[in-house]
This record gives structure tokens, C-alpha cells and sequence, in this order.
């Protein structure tokens, strides 16, 4: 998914270049917000997570979550983010950090989830 972003331009920075994989979310979801990242992920059960869910708020970055991207490869997911471009930019620059969005590729939308 990484390579094919940076294809389209994307600044692309990949959790595992970063943090070891035992790396708990909170941990990597607090530095993301201490460097100034935004936050892609496929981790749509986050809702089912309280304390990640609050990691993302109280890291003060903006994180687009893609939804309904069972059986989907990694390039797939790819192109759902990119489909939804345009409007995943002007969000960053419209939304005050923090936020959560959910991006819906196939229906070439996304939507605020939570703002904090």
C-alpha cells in the first residue's frame, strides 16, 4: 500500500520503518501525534477499542480510518484512499486536529467520526 501512494505523491511513512511490531498502539500513536503525522490505518475495529481510540484523540492527529476493507490486498486498500484524495486534503486542511475519519472508497466519500 505504501509504495503505491507514494506513486501518487503521498508522503508515506510505514509503521514498521519506525516501531518494532510489539510496539503497543498507544506508544506509536502518541509519537505520530509528537511528529506531526497523520494517521492512515485499515484498523476499522477501533471502535471496539477504547484506549486506542482515545490514543488517537489525546495524540492530536488527524486519522483516516478505511472502512469495510475485508478481503481487500493491499493495493486495493490503496486505491480507496486515493480515490477519496481530494477530499481526504481538504480535510486536513479544513479540520482542527484531532479527528477521525472514515473513508468509504467504494462509495468515494469519507466522513467525520470523531473530532475532539
Amino acid at each position: 500500500m505504501p509504495a503505491k501512494l507514494r506513486e501518487a505523491g503521498w508522503l508515506v511513512k510505514r509503521h514498521d520503518d519506525h516501531f518494532s511490531d510489539d510496539t503497543p498502539d498507544t506508544e506509536w500513536i502518541s509519537e505520530a501525534g509528537r511528529r506531526g503525522w497523520i494517521i492512515l490505518t485499515a484498523d476499522e475495529r477501533i471502535r471496539y477499542k477504547p484506549v486506542e481510540k482515545a490514543a488517537l484523540l489525546a495524540s492530536g492527529t488527524l486519522t483516516f480510518i478505511l472502512a469495510s476493507r475485508k478481503g481487500l490486498t493491499g493495493l486495493e486498500m490503496a486505491d480507496a484512499f486515493l480515490t477519496v484524495q481530494t477530499s481526504i486534503f481538504h480535510a486536513i486542511i479544513r479540520q482542527q486536529p484531532p479527528a477521525i475519519f472514515k473513508v468509504y472508497g467504494a462509495e468515494r466519500r469519507i466522513a467525520l467520526w470523531v473530532a475532539g
